[in-house]
């Protein structure tokens, strides 16, 4: 309608002599093939979660950090629900990283769910575009594989000591932040991506 024309010129006017501009991101990824082909996560400067499930939380956060939201977290995680139960033995299932930002959150999410069914799960990083090579997604340089890897080696010791505790609040509050903040190491180790 007439009205609504007249606010979307006046926008427009004002965005011109920069007097309002939406977000960085919003500039940078709106309109792109990106929101297309990956949705618009990327738009988002914030978000928040709660770890009241752990295994859901954590995956849905590391996706987020990928796509550079700032994510807020509680600490409602208490294991009532049994979610980690015992240090994965026996044979493990091979899980093979692929170069994408969904085969990285998914090795998250098995290694956690390793501690739900006590199958070990072990992964194959080759795939992963090797340290140097530019990231032609969301720009910047690659860092390789081990900042994948030492994720996983961080949610192994955090989650083994975990179960060796008595599981107080107190255990339960230190293994979200311990958990989230890995997270977040392990995305900034991009150099373009930045994690709150």
């Amino acid at each position: 309608n007439e009205q609504m024309q007249f606010k979307a010129y006046t926008m427009a006017k004002m965005m011109l002599k920069f007097k309002l501009l939406p977000p960085g991101r919003g500039l940078w990824a709106c309109g792109t093939e990106q929101m297309y082909t990956r949705g618009s996560a990327a738009l988002f400067n914030c978000g928040a979660v709660t770890t009241k499930h752990l295994v859901d939380s954590v995956t849905w956060c590391m996706d987020a950090l990928m796509h550079g939201i700032g994510v807020g977290f509680d600490t409602a995680f208490d294991n009532s629900t049994k979610e980690i139960v015992k240090v994965p033995e026996g044979k493990p299932i091979l899980f093979i990283i692929a170069d994408t930002r969904e085969s990285w959150v998914k090795s998250v999410k098995y290694l956690l769910e390793s501690y739900q069914t006590g199958v070990p799960v072990v992964f194959d990083y080759s795939k992963i575009r090797k340290e140097g090579l530019p990231i032609k997604t969301f720009g910047g340089i690659s860092c390789g594989y081990k900042p994948l890897k030492e994720l996983h080696d961080r949610l192994n010791e955090y989650l083994t000591k975990f179960l060796q505790t008595a599981q107080s609040k107190e255990d339960c509050t230190r293994l979200v932040a311990d958990i989230f903040n890995a997270l977040g190491y392990c995305v900034v180790s991009g150099n373009v991506r930045r994690s709150a």
